[in-house]
């Protein structure tokens, strides 16, 4: 039995996703190589909180288990392992950050997603590409820099107001953009010309490359994984079954626990 935690993107010689689980009775966390391979996954109707992140761990992707095994309904973590998780404290409150990550370079950027969905955003320097990648994102530019991670996320508010961009990019709007399908170089392009009518000058972040697809039509939201993985667009994962391409939301399945069909996988290695 496994528990669905979440897509980790590593960069080796170039970007590639992992299935992260958990396996529920040892609670060791395990990296599992998808890209190309046929996937059958039962999910149970049994979810419990994923746990949280923290500066010891061994990569961002790393969660220690949950204290009392928390059962959930709809979110992924318990009250407890979400104050605990320094990855979201990042994101909502850098002022209970250690003071070494708050001073360190620090990018303001604008994630691009469609024309109409652009997103405003704050990464650490080191952790800027990753981030991009681990939402979706399909090209980026950074704004500014600088040492100081409250300043910034005060410029991202005004930013955003300023310009009418977006501070977070929901799930249901990335499924739209999917179900119409994607070409990666026409969106750059359409990228480029947003950023000319706003006058911003910065050469711009391709993503490209991190993706394992240059173009796809529209395809279905999927309940399950079933198929052949294709693909995946940050934390969503693409696979075909009879000629047909689905996607499935491991945000959104978070902390169910799972086993995977014999009859279709093959043996996993896990890492």
């Amino acid at each position: 039995m496994f528990q669905l935690l979440t897509i980790g993107w590593y960069k080796e010689k170039s970007w590639r996703p992992y299935l992260i689980v958990r396996e529920w009775e040892s609670k060791t966390i395990r990296k599992i190589e998808i890209l190309g391979r046929e996937i059958n996954v039962r999910f149970k109707k049994e979810r419990h909180c994923i746990g949280y992140r923290d500066l010891k761990g061994e990569d961002r992707y790393f969660f220690f288990s949950c204290p009392k095994n928390f059962p959930i309904v709809k979110a992924s973590q318990c009250e407890f392992c979400e104050e605990k998780d320094i990855v979201r404290r990042m994101e909502i409150n850098p002022e209970s950050l250690p003071e070494e990550i708050r001073k360190e370079m620090h990018c303001l950027y604008l994630a691009y997603f469609s024309k109409e969905l652009i997103k405003c955003g704050v990464a650490l320097e080191r952790n800027l590409e990753n981030r991009l990648i681990e939402q979706g994102a399909l090209a980026a530019v950074v704004l500014e820099k600088m040492k100081d991670g409250i300043e910034i996320r005060r410029r991202e508010k005004e930013v955003a107001s300023e310009n009418k961009f977006k501070l977070s990019i929901s799930a249901e709007e990335k499924e739209k953009i999917f179900s119409k399908g994607i070409n990666l170089e026409e969106e750059e392009k359409k990228f480029k010309e947003v950023l000319k009518k706003l006058g911003i000058e910065e050469e711009i972040i391709s993503l490209k490359n991190a993706y394992n697809f240059r173009s796809f039509d529209k395809c279905v939201k999927a309940q399950n994984i079933q198929g052949k993985i294709k693909f995946c667009i940050g934390e969503f994962l693409f696979f075909e079954k009879n000629a047909k391409l689905f996607f499935f939301n491991v945000s959104e399945n978070r902390g169910k626990l799972f086993e995977f069909g014999k009859e279709k996988n093959t043996i996993f290695d896990f890492i």
